[in-house]
């Protein structure tokens, strides 16, 4: 059983999006194209290593955990063009000051015919991306934000953000079983952003 993240007296949507939607493609859909990929890994969900334990390369990293392999900005990271098959980056895109540089990036490193699979906290009332830079308490951010370190809610147009350096962005949703079986909000959504 996974446990709750402290902070909170139960398990957030967002959380529950990866540690149950994410899995649920990796055993599924996506085992084949991530089994012997070349996978990065942001700011990991250690618990999805296995996942990874056949793909030619998994390498993980984050600007701040000194338990990943590599440090680096996501906006700016010093790795070649091209070099991953799979780029995984789940629920960081919202904690990101420049999430349009972050994206471009995540492009650049990410081979022809490779796939990125992002997941952000996503609010479906919105037609477009909220933020506002002057909020920078963590008492305002998380009542406008959701946390208290997210610099945006991300509307309907985050599919037409992912788009803008070119990925060709498509969906996975856990089925309507699947979403009664493992308690998961019908809106939890994989962006499969692909090159």
């Amino acid at each position: 059983m996974l446990s709750i993240p402290q902070g909170y007296t139960e398990e957030p949507i967002e959380v529950r999006a990866v540690n149950v939607t994410m899995p649920l493609y990796l055993r599924g859909p996506g085992s084949e194209r991530c089994g012997a990929a070349k996978v990065l890994h942001f700011s990991p969900e250690y618990f999805l290593a296995p996942f990874f334990s056949r793909a030619a390369l998994y390498v993980t990293a984050d600007l701040t955990d000194p338990n990943t392999d590599i440090h680096t900005d996501i906006t700016n990271m010093g790795i070649g063009n091209n070099t991953f098959d799979v780029v995984m980056c789940n629920h960081v895109l919202e904690h990101i000051e420049d999430d349009s540089a972050a994206i471009r990036e995540i492009y650049r490193v990410l081979a022809p015919g490779g796939v990125a699979l992002i997941i952000v906290p996503l609010d479906h009332t919105r037609d477009q991306t909220y933020e506002d830079r002057s909020i920078t308490s963590p008492e305002g951010r998380t009542y406008q934000f959701g946390q208290f370190d997210h610099l945006r809610r991300y509307g309907k147009d985050f599919r037409h953000r992912l788009a803008k350096p070119g990925f060709k962005v498509t969906e996975f949703h856990a089925t309507p079983e699947q979403q009664v079986l493992h308690a998961i909000h019908n809106a939890t959504i994989i962006f499969l952003a692909g090159k």
